[in-house]
């Protein structure tokens, strides 16, 4: 269950491409299944693999930074009772794919990665 403040998980990949395109195919089927929008296009993110949004709600993105890829879940200024959903998802499948346990870094953790 997510909290109303960003949050990101955070993948130390073994393999860049191989786990890039985990988090890619991850993110594209929670856009598929939820009807959620590839916004990747637009985004300002660096090293952006993928981004999805509920136009004009909430967005969960991957990103390459370093060693490691994070993906980013924001709530969005208007909660939408489906970010839960996508969430919880998401981080399902991640961990089905890592075969690990994610820990989420809240907003107001020091060892959140800000995006500049």
């Amino acid at each position: 269950m997510s909290q109303f403040k960003k949050s990101q998980v955070r993948i130390d990949f073994t393999n860049l491409e191989a786990d890039r395109t985990t988090v890619e195919r991850v993110l594209l089927e929670t856009a598929t299944k939820f009807n959620l929008t590839d916004n990747s296009h637009t985004s300002r993110i660096p090293h952006t693999i993928k981004s999805i949004i509920q136009p004009n709600g909430f967005g969960s993105g991957g990103r390459v930074v370093a060693n490691s890829i994070y993906v980013d879940f924001n709530p969005g200024k208007n909660k939408s009772s489906q970010f839960d959903e996508v969430h919880d998802f998401i981080i399902s499948e991640l961990q089905n794919a890592f075969q690990c346990e994610l820990q989420e870094i809240w907003e107001d953790d020091p060892a959140h990665y800000k995006t500049h």
